[in-house]
C-alpha cells in the first residue's frame, strides 16, 4: 500500500486538475491533522487557509466575500465552538448558502454522517483521512474552473524534483552512515 500512496494516481489527483488553485478554509483544532491536510491539498495544487477551530472559522469566513473560498473543510470535535454550530453560524449568512461545507471526522457512523449533514454540511470525509476520497470529494463539490495557481504552488513541484534525496547535518549523528 505505501509503494501505491506515493504514486500520484493513486491519491486521486486527477480528480481535481479541474480545481486546482481553488481556496479552501480548513477548519481543524489538531496540529498534526492540519499539516497532513494542508500537505495533501497543495499536492493537488490547492490554497488552503487555516482556522484553529470553529469560532475562529466562521470569523474568518465572515471577514471575507463570499467568492473567497471555494468549500470548508470542517472538523466536527473542537474547542470553543464544534463543527456542527459553526456550519449552523455559517449557514445562517445567506451569503454562504451555496458554500460547500465538508465534514472532516473521525466519526464514521452513519448516525455521524446524518448528523453533519443535519447541521447544513454537503458531505462527509471520514479520518483518516484517504487521499483519493478526499480528492474525489472536493472534486465532486467545487465547480470547476479557471485559476491562478499561487507561485509558490506551482514551484513547490519543481523544486522538490531537483533536490536529491539527502538529509540535513544533524549534530551527534552520521548522517553518512
Amino acid at each position: 500500500r505505501s509503494e501505491e500512496s506515493s504514486n500520484s494516481q493513486d491519491w486521486g489527483l486527477n480528480a481535481v486538475k479541474n480545481i486546482q488553485g481553488a481556496s479552501i478554509l480548513l477548519i481543524e483544532d489538531n496540529i498534526v491533522n492540519q499539516q497532513i491536510a494542508k500537505e495533501l491539498l497543495e499536492e493537488g495544487k490547492l490554497v488552503i487557509s487555516i482556522a484553529n477551530n470553529g469560532r475562529q472559522g466562521v470569523d474568518k469566513l465572515l471577514a471575507q466575500k463570499p467568492e473567497t473560498y471555494d468549500c470548508v473543510l470542517m472538523d466536527v470535535q473542537m474547542p470553543e465552538m464544534d463543527g456542527y454550530e459553526a456550519t449552523r453560524a455559517i449557514r445562517k449568512n445567506g451569503q454562504f448558502k451555496d458554500l460547500p461545507i465538508l465534514a472532516m471526522t473521525a466519526n464514521a457512523m452513519s448516525g455521524d454522517r446524518e448528523k453533519c449533514l443535519d447541521a447544513g454540511m454537503n458531505d462527509h470525509i471520514a479520518k483518516p483521512i484517504d487521499p483519493s476520497q478526499l480528492f474525489t470529494t472536493l472534486a465532486k463539490w467545487i465547480k470547476p474552473g479557471k485559476r491562478e495557481l499561487p507561485l509558490v504552488v506551482e514551484g513547490e513541484k519543481d523544486d522538490s524534483d531537483n533536490k536529491e534525496d539527502s538529509i540535513p547535518d544533524i549534530a551527534g549523528i552520521d548522517v553518512q552512515a
